[in-house]
């Protein structure tokens, strides 16, 4: 286990200029989650203006509009966030981790589920 020296030194040195490349793609990506969700939303408002008369004899349909709009925009940002998020566990969470103690592994793929965070923090203090 390193020292709270050692992780500031290895923030630094490491973690810091790749933070900084990051922040900058996190920039570029929310510019074109906005693009996307403007373009989206405007696609989804014609698609209203073109279906108004039978939205008029049945308003249900537009309760399945704003589903679909909202399963098929959830879908759209996962899809756009998924690279950004695989890159910043590769290049910050990893070796982060590594640099705490060698002797613990991380897989890019996986999680740590709810259930075991709320553990960790319950017992914090008696870990230590």
């Amino acid at each position: 286990m390193k020292t709270a020296s050692e992780l500031t030194d290895f923030y630094y040195e490491t973690l810091y200029p790749t933070l900084q490349e990051l922040e900058k793609d996190r920039k570029n990506l929310r510019y074109r989650i906005v693009i996307v969700g403007v373009v989206f939303s405007l696609i989804c408002l014609v698609l209203i203006f073109l279906l108004s008369s039978f939205i008029q004899q049945s308003p249900d349909i537009l309760i399945f509009i704003g589903v679909g709009y909202m399963g098929i925009g959830g879908f759209i940002y996962k899809f756009l966030i998924k690279d950004y998020t695989s890159e910043f566990k590769q290049k910050v969470i990893k070796p982060l981790i590594g640099a705490i103690d060698s002797s613990l592994s991380y897989q890019v793929a996986s999680m740590f589920h709810k259930e075991f965070l709320s553990v960790q923090i319950c017992f914090h203090s008696l870990i230590e």
